[in-house]
């Protein structure tokens, strides 16, 4: 059974197949509480109400409700019925009988009176304030105040058939279908508010609720974990520890995009720290461990052997539920919570025609019994793909790609050179060679591409002896291909052969990298590379001190140079402890202002922790470490300088205070560098086998994710 498209009068409608005894319409307006103000929070409802009294007084059945951002008006019945329900619904909102005000108010008061408050209605106010999606906990203030002045202005403004979607059960819509209503337009649902500076975040309430809700893309797979995370918890709080009555969780769509995932739960306060990790401890169980089949199969047998269907999914089967008026169901009243794990720029596009069921309208999607047992292997398929989505996330990032910094022509330039297509690189320095920074960024990237065209390149630089460029990237590719042959393995694990090949091709560097040093006698990237050769060639300290001399007369506050040195005078190359601790320390300390030096800071102290051989977290967490990188970190985002560097900065000091713990810290600095590239062997190669997966779970932990943009100043981290 499928959905099909069509239009009646103009207007968008979906149909379906059906008991043709039993037609049931659907009429589905964008417009709901998110759109409203809260000192007028009602008027939509208010209106709804009006408008079924003269719709709904057939004796079909019929109900209306307001959600987030749509407005429902449902019947069932014969043709006749559905078509006279259509036209009470367009006659009453192009006169609403204002007679009845008085008496609706008085309705909708006694209503709320009667409805209990969402445990989740604290998440909304905290998460979107008293505007948009938090509107939706708040009382309707509006009630006894609207005039029907201002109800006409909002039925003319948001009741319009550009702005209105019919759904047919039971087969197309009645012939001659008439939708006499104002023209309008089709209005998008509004941007999201916040009234939180940053998230994650937590807040206390004084009762012993404890509740935690994330906002997720629509879609089955959430649906699928929202039911098992429900059933679990009941399994462990309620049934085996005894230490909570109602534990659940709800899973309510937001926007046609957008659904809220919520877990809560209740118990006594002295039990409150049990109850806390416990209601953890199953998040992150079903988050670590898949849920086998058998929990899946018994979850589908428990919802009665119904799929949930998810944006874009056409629902196998679909009905229009219409409940009575006046009987409104727990999934009627529940509301979404709040969202605590990132905040993302959502674009704002223009909505196309779309099904109701898709806009939060009262539908359901269920799946014959007799194609149940193919749904197994779906379902699972759906939540391999929730729990696998960081795995194919982590493919997408490149170690040095693009976005660490904004270089329009480097992508090119880089492609080119791994296809041994060389003068856009080389262009591409002879254009930076007043920018040490950018060269030495761009030097890198096309010195590892044009690895396998060495030899090229060596012609090409032969046939220009004079060019500074050339030489410069020659000596450079060398020693990248010589790294690469060596392996990143310590030395006791490299094999005498590979050390061999590796000293041979590193010996090429020396001579091409002097003569650019000639030809060019201002740049210190010269020098610089002479480092990594002089450390790699195992070279007399003295000769490294000297290399370093030159670099520092021509670049004092030269970020990839202070790097290099750094490691120079690490116990495990030639320095020691207190070598390395006084240079990096005295290096942040005169580094201009907004300079990324005090970065390397962080690179200090990872050196130390692996001499040590510490754990890195509980090595971050000393009050030594925390503090001395706290304030340098704190200091240096008042005014970055915005250089190339700059992105590599954030990424060491947002990994430092990941494994610290600083949450607040830790996000500041991630959330302003792209989540699909990270510094090449820095500072997320150090402890994984996969640096980029490392990377996008330090992001996911910090409330960071794909996407994410941040349009505020946190301010000093706390």
């Amino acid at each position: 059974m499928g959905w099909h498209r069509t239009e009646v009068d103009g207007v968008p409608a979906y149909w379906a197949e059906g008991d043709e005894d039993q037609r049931r319409v659907l009429l589905a307006f964008r417009v709901g509480i998110a759109d409203e103000q809260l000192a007028w929070r009602g008027v939509t409802h208010l209106v709804e109400h009006l408008t079924m009294h003269t719709a709904g007084g057939h004796v079909h059945e019929s109900n209306g409700r307001v959600d987030a951002v749509t407005t429902v008006f449902a019947s069932q019945g014969g043709d006749t019925g559905i078509a006279d329900f259509v036209a009470g619904v367009c006659r009453s909102l192009r006169a609403l009988p204002f007679d009845r005000l008085e008496l609706e108010n008085q309705v909708l008061r006694a209503e709320a009176d009667s409805r209990a408050p969402a445990l989740s209605d604290p998440l909304m106010i905290w998460r979107y304030g008293a505007a948009t999606y938090g509107l939706q906990a708040y009382e309707e203030f509006g009630v006894g105040r609207h005039t029907p002045d201002r109800l006409r202005a909002w039925a003319d403004r948001w009741f319009t058939r550009r702005n209105l979607v019919l759904v047919f059960g039971g087969g197309p819509p009645p012939p001659d279908l008439r939708i006499d209503l104002p023209e309008g337009e089709r209005i998008p649902p509004p941007e999201p508010s916040s009234a939180l500076p940053r998230t994650p975040a937590y807040f206390r309430q004084p009762d012993g609720i404890v509740a935690m809700t994330s906002l997720v893309r629509r879609s089955t797979a959430a649906q699928v974990y929202v039911g098992l995370l429900g059933a679990r918890l009941h399994r462990s709080l309620r049934q085996e520890a005894g230490i909570s009555y109602t534990p659940g969780t709800s899973y309510a769509p937001r926007d046609a995009r957008y659904a809220h995932v919520t877990a809560c739960t209740d118990g006594l306060r002295d039990n409150h720290d049990r109850l806390l990790t416990a209601f953890l401890h199953e998040i992150e169980l079903l988050a670590d461990h898949p849920a086998p089949r058998e929990e899946i199969a018994r979850l589908r047998t428990r919802d009665g052997a119904r799929l949930p269907c998810a944006v874009g999914e056409v629902p196998c089967g679909a009905r229009v539920l219409v409940r009575r008026r006046g009987r409104r169901g727990a999934a009627q009243r529940r509301r979404p919570g709040r969202h605590l794990t990132s905040h993302r720029r959502r674009r704002r596009r223009e909505p196309g025609p779309r099904p109701a069921v898709h806009h939060g309208a009262d539908t359901r999607g269920s799946v014959p019994a007799s194609s149940v047992e193919n749904q197994g292997d779906i379902m699972c398929a759906a939540l391999a793909k929730l729990f696998s989505a960081r795995a194919r996330r982590a493919s997408r990032v490149v170690a040095d790609g693009p976005d660490l910094f904004d270089d329009p022509a480097l992508p090119a330039a880089v492609a080119g050179a791994a296809n041994g297509v060389l003068e856009p690189g080389r262009a591409l320095l002879a254009a930076s060679s007043a920018d040490h920074e950018l060269r030495s960024a761009r030097l890198g990237r096309l010195a590892t591409a044009v690895v396998p065209h060495i030899a090229a390149l060596s012609s090409l630089q032969r046939e220009n002896p004079d060019d500074a460029d050339l030489a410069l990237w020659l000596g450079d590719a060398h020693i990248q291909h010589g790294w690469q042959v060596r392996g990143s393995a310590v030395a006791k694990d490299t094999e005498r052969r590979k050390f061999e090949e590796f000293w041979l091709i590193l010996g090429r560097a020396y001579e091409p990298l002097a003569r650019a040093a000639e030809l060019r006698p201002g740049d210190p990237n010269p020098w610089e590379r002479l480092q990594w050769y002089g450390l790699g060639a195992q070279r007399p300290r003295q000769e490294l001190d000297d290399f370093w001399a030159e670099l520092q007369r021509r670049g004092p506050a030269f970020f990839a140079g202070h790097a290099s040195r750094l490691q120079v005078l690490c116990a495990k190359w030639q320095g020691s402890k207190e070598e390395l601790t006084a240079f990096t320390r005295a290096a942040a300390a005169d580094a201009p202002v907004g300079s990324p030096l005090p970065a390397l800071l962080v690179t200090m102290h990872i050196e130390l922790a692996t001499d040590q051989e510490a754990d890195p977290n509980l090595y971050f967490m000393q009050n030594s470490v925390r503090e001395e990188l706290a304030s340098a970190a704190d200091a240096w985002c008042e005014k970055p300088d915005g250089g190339v560097r700059t992105a590599e900065a954030h990424h060491l000091f947002g990994h430092a205070f990941w494994l610290d713990g600083d949450i607040l810290r830790a996000r500041r600095h991630l959330s302003r560098v792209s989540p699909w590239s990270i510094p090449k062997n820095l500072p997320w190669f150090r402890y994984a086998e996969n640096p980029a997966a490392l990377y996008l779970h330090a992001r996911s932990e910090v409330g960071v994710v794909d996407g994410t943009v941040f349009d505020f100043d946190p301010g000093p981290a706390r």
